[in-house]
């Protein structure tokens, strides 16, 4: 990975709002997000790792319909960075991460799952510290989206 002149500001800026941090939750997620790419040896256990960061993230403490607003949020935030996700793409990142933890395996994972899924949930980090870990944000940005008060 290279890093352009142009892009310090923007990272020094980053680390800036992380200095001022202080939340238990952002520090989990970090310490999960570490503990999943630490170790490429078993993409399968970093995958469904992520998906817990990105669960952290978006979920708040939802305990209904979670793969729908996984899905939804997922999809609207990308969106919004100029990342390109279908609605049927984040479910399947959810369905992967949910055959690996009931099933065991997902016969067709390839260890480029794993990798495009790191790059999401490094932008999905970085969304989430600039928006002041607002654990509420997902929900507010769909909703500015659809025009819902």
């Amino acid at each position: 990975m290279t890093l352009n002149v142009s892009e310090i500001p923007s990272i020094l800026a980053l680390f800036k709002k992380i200095e001022k941090l202080n939340s238990s939750k952002f520090d989990l997620i970090c310490e999960r997000y570490d503990n999943a790419i630490s170790n490429l040896s078993t993409t399968k256990i970093g995958y469904v790792e992520l998906v817990g960061v990105l669960e952290s993230i978006l979920l708040q403490n939802n305990k209904d319909e979670l793969r729908f607003r996984f899905s939804l949020y997922l999809t609207n935030i990308l969106n919004s960075l100029g990342y390109n996700l279908t609605f049927k793409e984040a479910q399947e990142i959810y369905d992967t991460r949910s055959k690996l933890v009931h099933v065991g395996n997902k016969n067709d994972f390839k260890d480029d799952d794993f990798f495009a899924l790191m790059n999401i949930t490094r932008l999905i980090i970085k969304w989430y510290i600039s928006n002041n870990l607002n654990d509420s944000m997902a929900k507010e940005l769909l909703f500015e989206k659809l025009k819902i008060k």
